[in-house]
């Protein structure tokens, strides 16, 4: 913007489009002559413009990571208030507290219960129609791999967002809630999407580190050569196996930060070794039956339907990752009292 005095004492503010053009003075009606505008002024403008679009997004930037953590805090603040309400109703049917009133039978026996209801949570209409709708994202999953670049995208966006609702069925079930989280479609492109996709890669190569690590000492000639190299992977596998409830658990409550801190995660899984390897067990076999149930499905279909098998495999593993979820975020609510470590 450039200022112009006119004869009679009037100034004016003009911007640089009008450079050049004459304009009537309000004041005494006499035409002003506007100046033209130097290229260095306009450059330089026009930098200054620039580098405020560079500046907001990098404060877009910086603020998602805020967003995302804050929104992290609040479901765990939310998940803190549910477990306490669920801890009231239970002392009102004189169910286990979580604290040292109730025995370790009690907390088995309210657990037991939990996981019985999380395999018939399609008897509730509400969780049905969440389920429908989980099923419904798996089968695009499944057919966006059929297209191309816009099928890559299309992809990421729908994992993304399975992800997200992973994560926060683990975080219902670890406060208590009998039901599966309500559905929220779109919760903003970083905080609702890629936060969670990357968060699960993380878990996901966390898991397989082990597994990684031999494969690299071995792939370099410094690691030991055995005889029948399938049984070590197999035995990584199954570490890995272990350690994905623990893992999935910090990732959706706590956060990874936890991480830090081994020797706590390591007191946490001896002292509550039984629950620990009946929920891994539950978890293994309820991502393995959808596997079972998946792999039978495409034998059958591969060559008659090949779009339809994929569709149903995608159901199926949707399905067991549900009921893996909740077994999860149930180890937690009922066992939490001898964690070594607390989340509220």
């Amino acid at each position: 913007m450039s200022i112009v005095t006119c004869q009679c004492g009037a100034q004016y503010t003009f911007p640089e489009r009008l450079a050049g053009k004459r304009v009537k003075c309000k004041n005494c009606q006499r035409a002003i002559q506007l100046p033209d505008v130097e290229p260095a002024e306009v450059a330089a403008e026009v930098t200054e413009e620039e580098s405020g679009v560079w500046s907001a997004l990098a404060a877009e930037a910086s603020s998602a990571a805020s967003r995302a953590a804050e929104r992290q805090e609040r479901q765990r603040a939310e998940a803190q208030r549910r477990a306490a309400m669920a801890e009231e109703a239970d002392e009102m049917r004189g169910a286990p507290s979580g604290g040292a009133i109730g025995s370790m039978a009690q907390h088995w026996s309210a657990y037991i219960k939990d996981v019985g209801g999380s395999c018939l949570l399609i008897t509730n209409p509400g969780n049905l129609a969440n389920i429908i709708t989980l099923c419904v994202m798996g089968a695009v999953q499944s057919l966006l791999s059929f297209a191309a670049c816009l099928g890559l995208v299309g992809s990421i966006i729908v994992n993304g967002w399975l992800c997200a609702y992973y994560f926060n069925i683990v975080l219902h079930a670890a406060g208590g809630e009998k039901d599966l989280p309500d559905m929220n479609f779109f919760d903003g492109w970083i905080d609702g999407i890629i936060f969670p996709l990357l968060k699960f890669i993380g878990v996901s190569a966390l898991c397989m580190l082990p597994l990684i690590c031999y494969a690299i000492l071995i792939m370099g000639g410094i690691g030991p050569t055995l005889d029948n190299p399938d049984e070590m992977v197999l035995l990584f596998v199954i570490l890995g196996g272990l350690m994905f409830p623990m893992i999935m658990l910090m990732a959706a409550v706590g956060g990874l930060g936890a991480l830090m801190h081994p020797v706590l995660i390591l007191r946490t899984i001896f002292v509550t070794a039984v629950p620990y390897l009946v929920t891994c067990a539950l978890v293994c076999g309820a991502l393995i039956g959808s596997s079972l149930a998946a792999d039978a499905v495409h034998s059958h279909q591969a060559g008659k339907n090949p779009f339809g098998a994929s569709v149903l495999v995608s159901v199926a593993s949707v399905y067991g990752m549900v009921v893996a979820m909740r077994m999860i975020g149930l180890y937690y609510h009922h066992f939490k009292h001898r964690f070594s470590w607390s989340w509220g």
